[in-house]
């Protein structure tokens, strides 16, 4: 069976918590929801430039979902 993938872009905050997410592309909106769900719950380390925490805008990553 075809698999499913849902790509999302978000922001990475200074403190690493992830905000503004989106679907950036779905092959089925179905998957839409548990993928915005899965990157909300993220943490990442800050990134830092000369030092100082910075966000991290327009990170994506993808979910591909396979069907039984």
């Amino acid at each position: 069976a075809p698999a499913e993938s849902v790509t999302v872009a978000f922001t990475i905050t200074p403190e690493g918590t992830v905000v503004s997410e989106r679907v950036a592309s779905t092959t089925n909106a179905c998957f839409d929801r548990a993928a915005l769900n899965a990157v909300k719950r993220w943490r990442f380390s800050p990134r830092t430039i000369d030092g100082a925490p910075r966000p991290a805008f327009e990170q994506q990553a993808s979910f591909t979902f396979e069907r039984p």
